[in-house]
């Protein structure tokens, strides 16, 4: 089941990157899907939005078990400028 999330989200043009990916087995038809995402720079406030519901259509149909998905912005750590 995580590799097919990891391929649903990397498909998506939207996703730079996955940064971080956690599952978590709630049950025995229950998954927990916590992700940090590096989305796109040209993206604004809205089209991650649209995004963020999206992957999380494209993730239950893939993976039904996965009813629980949370979803955050991340940049990889190697695209971060030093202050």
């Amino acid at each position: 089941d995580r590799a097919t999330i990891e391929r649903v989200v990397a498909a998506d043009p939207a996703v730079d990157a996955i940064v971080q990916l956690m599952t978590l087995q709630r049950g025995p038809r229950c998954i927990m899907v916590l992700m940090d995402v590096d989305f796109a720079d040209q993206l604004d406030t809205a089209d991650i939005e649209r995004t963020v519901a999206r992957l999380r259509a494209d993730i239950q149909a893939a993976v039904p078990a996965a009813r629980d998905i949370y979803l955050s912005a991340r940049r990889r750590p190697d695209t971060v400028n030093p202050a």
